[in-house]
C-alpha cells in the first residue's frame, strides 16, 4: 500500500512537473510563439510590388483579388507593418512623414504644428496630464522637423525608414492613438451636454446644439482633417 501511494505521489509530481514545463506551450504554442513571430516582422517593411499581395491571396476570394487589382490603378508598391495593434497609426505616420520628406512642403508643416498645439490644449482641457502625452507629441514634432532638408538634423529617406524600425521612434504612432481616444471622449462629453441642454433649456436647444456641434467639429479637425 505504501509503495502504491508512494508511486502515486511520484506520478503526481511527474505530472505537475510536466505541466510547468509545458505551460509556455499551452494552447498550441502559447503567447511566446506569437510574440516571436511578431518580432520577426519589422515595424515598417521594405517596398513590395502589389503582385506579391495578389500572389499571397491567389486562392482567396475573387472579390479580394479584384480589390487588389483596383489598388494597382493608384499604387505600385506596398509596405507591410508589424500587426501589434499600432499598425494603422504607424503606417499612417510613416506615410505622412515620407510625403513631407518628398514634397518638402514647409507650409504644410507649419499648419500641422499649429494644429498639434491646438490638440495639446484640447487634451489638457479634457483632463489629461502633460506627461501622459507630451513625449509622443515631442517625438512626432522632432521627426517632422528632421524630414525637412537644410537643417543640421535633416535626415534622408533611408534614415527615416531606419528610425521607423526602432521601437523607441516607431511608437510615435501613440501620438495619433492619444488624439483618437481624446476625440472619442470629447464626442461623449458633447452628447452629454447636448442632452442636458435638451432637457433643461428647451428654448435655446437649437443654438446650443449648433454651438457644441461646431466645437466638436473643430476638435475633430485636429485629427481627421489636418492630414
Amino acid at each position: 500500500m505504501q509503495n502504491q501511494e508512494g508511486q502515486l505521489a511520484a506520478d503526481g509530481e511527474t505530472e505537475v512537473t510536466c505541466g510547468i514545463e509545458d505551460w509556455a506551450n499551452f494552447g498550441g504554442g502559447g503567447d511566446g510563439d506569437v510574440m516571436q513571430q511578431q518580432s520577426s516582422v519589422p515595424f515598417v517593411g521594405d517596398k513590395e510590388p502589389l503582385s506579391a499581395l495578389a500572389a499571397e491571396y491567389q486562392s482567396g476570394s475573387p472579390i479580394l483579388l479584384q480589390k487588389i487589382e483596383m489598388l494597382g490603378d493608384k499604387y505600385v508598391a506596398i509596405r507591410r507593418t508589424r500587426g501589434d495593434g499600432n499598425c494603422f497609426f504607424r503606417s499612417f505616420m510613416f506615410s505622412y512623414l515620407e510625403h513631407i520628406l518628398e514634397k518638402q512642403d514647409r507650409v504644410e508643416v507649419d499648419r500641422i504644428k499649429a494644429n498639434v498645439e491646438e490638440c495639446r490644449k484640447t487634451l489638457q482641457s479634457l483632463g489629461y496630464v502633460d506627461f501622459t502625452f507630451e513625449d509622443f507629441f515631442a517625438l512626432f514634432l522632432e521627426q517632422l522637423d528632421d524630414v525637412l532638408q537644410g537643417n543640421e538634423t535633416s535626415i534622408s529617406h533611408e534614415e527615416l525608414l531606419n528610425r521607423s524600425r526602432e521601437q523607441s521612434v516607431s511608437d510615435y504612432g501613440e501620438f495619433l492613438f492619444c488624439l483618437s481616444f481624446a476625440s472619442q471622449q470629447w464626442n461623449l462629453w458633447v452628447k452629454k451636454v447636448t442632452m442636458c441642454t435638451l432637457l433643461h433649456y428647451p428654448m435655446h436647444w437649437v443654438y446650443q446644439f449648433v454651438l457644441y456641434t461646431s466645437t466638436a467639429a473643430l476638435v475633430m479637425q485636429c485629427y481627421w482633417c489636418w492630414f
